[in-house]
């Protein structure tokens, strides 16, 4: 008995994207790297800049958002990962918020998908970015997997949280 208004501008779950690595990277051993996401699948407010690999909060859009990432580790030989890591940055470093480890020295392993995710509440203007850490059990090379096909590999991803 009585009447119900929809925000539907407030109903949408956006900003919303989705980015990825293209062609992979080669991280330098045992330093925090930069994933380079050098493509979108899609990117509802032009949020997401492929050339510094990062999303922008758009001006009046702040609030709690839920991001998400993983990177396709690829050591080149068997037994070459010592240990991993992937980290959201947020505003140049000056905010670690999130990571995700695995220490794998005691018995080295050669591929590996590593996810993290996790809720932000994040300000108009502030800026997400995605860092990998790799440590090469015996300098074979390692390297962040790219797309391949239909497949996507070293990605990230988010959207605001209706709230």
């Amino acid at each position: 008995s009585g009447n119900v208004t929809i925000n539907a501008t407030a109903m949408k779950m956006t900003p919303a994207f989705q980015a990825y690595s293209s062609d992979g990277q080669t991280p330098s051993d045992a330093s925090w790297t930069k994933v380079e996401l050098d493509a979108v699948l899609f990117d509802t407010n032009s949020a997401f800049n492929t050339s510094t690999y990062r999303f922008t909060v758009p001006s009046g859009l702040g609030g709690k958002y839920f991001l998400n990432a993983m990177i396709a580790i690829d050591s080149q030989e068997n037994s070459g990962i010592n240990y991993s890591s992937v980290k959201f940055y947020k505003n140049g470093g000056s905010s670690e918020l999130a990571d995700s480890y695995v220490n794998w020295q005691s018995n080295p392993i050669r591929d590996f998908a590593q996810f993290l995710s996790g809720i932000f509440e994040l300000a108009a203007g502030d800026y997400v970015e995605l860092y990998g850490y790799l440590d090469d059990a015996s300098g074979s090379g390692m390297d962040f997997k790219g797309a391949s096909g239909t497949r996507i590999a070293t990605q990230m991803g988010g959207y605001k949280i209706i709230t």
